[in-house]
């Protein structure tokens, strides 16, 4: 797709693997976390890059169809939609994460370590939390007057509401964006949540 691709590794945390034997109910390796960053070049690379965010792994027994296949494919259907109408004014990068089901772990990595992390000058993070449905913008982050302006000027029918926050901070979930935002990226988190009896099926 004509972009800069390159791949980071790393080591997944204790916890992590703990989870992970769980799943497959066998102590083995820890298998490497590899995160997948591309980077489309823009007019003015000196600009902060838009960071499009999603997840490629899933939890064990899924074909991660929904979560997190579904954003991993916007992302690509994004890139491919913003090459069809010329080179971008900056930087859009694509951050793809691994180990986010085992605690977010790609996420941490990158943001802890990762130098592309300093060109990061906004997040759209790409989640799901069922099985179809419209996606919908439910969390960007505090002073967030700029970003909803911005989503409310950008967006075609913009459709938000605080209570999802309310009901997303009661779940025992959370994003790859909840990292980013402990380090003050802004950003916005999209999910669908329909059908979700076939969050995280086989």
């Amino acid at each position: 797709m004509g972009l800069e691709v390159a791949t980071a590794t790393g080591t997944m945390s204790p916890a992590a693997k703990k989870r992970l034997d769980g799943w497959r109910k066998a102590a083995a390796p820890a298998p490497p976390l590899t995160n997948i960053v591309a980077i489309l070049p823009g007019r003015d690379r000196a600009q902060p890059a838009i960071l499009l965010m999603a997840h490629h792994d899933s939890v064990w027994g899924s074909p991660a169809a929904a979560d997190d296949g579904a954003g991993v494919a916007s992302v690509l259907e994004t890139i491919r939609a913003i090459k069809a109408g010329g080179q971008p004014r900056r930087d859009v990068m694509v951050l793809l994460t691994d180990g986010e089901e085992l605690g977010l772990e790609g996420a941490k990595a990158f943001f802890a370590t990762d130098p592309r992390r300093a060109h990061v000058g906004v997040i759209v993070n790409l989640e799901t939390r069922g099985g179809g449905g419209r996606a919908t913008m439910f969390e960007t982050g505090s002073d967030n007057g700029a970003m909803m302006d911005l989503f409310g000027r950008a967006v075609r029918r913009p459709v938000s509401t605080s209570l999802s926050v309310f009901i997303y901070k009661k779940l025992p979930n959370s994003t790859d964006l909840t990292v980013a935002k402990k380090r003050g990226y802004p950003g916005f988190n999209f999910a669908f949540i329909g059908r979700a009896g076939l969050y995280h099926s086989p």
